[in-house]
């Protein structure tokens, strides 16, 4: 699933490891594999998250 980054920075975990992400960087996350972001700039995070399948299911983490 990519994540891409318009404007703003985040923070992502994906399977564990850590990466800051900014604008115009694309983050991409392979299928089932668990992932989470957040905010990290001082401004508003603008990006856009790809979801090429028919369903959508969230399971949030902690």
């Amino acid at each position: 699933m990519p994540f891409v980054m318009h404007s703003g920075a985040a923070e992502f975990t994906v399977a564990g490891r850590v990466l800051i992400a900014r604008a115009g960087q694309v983050v991409v996350v392979p299928p089932e594999t668990s992932h989470q972001f957040r905010n990290t700039g001082a401004g508003r995070l603008v990006m856009t998250n790809i979801h090429a399948n028919d369903e959508f299911v969230t399971e949030w983490l902690e």
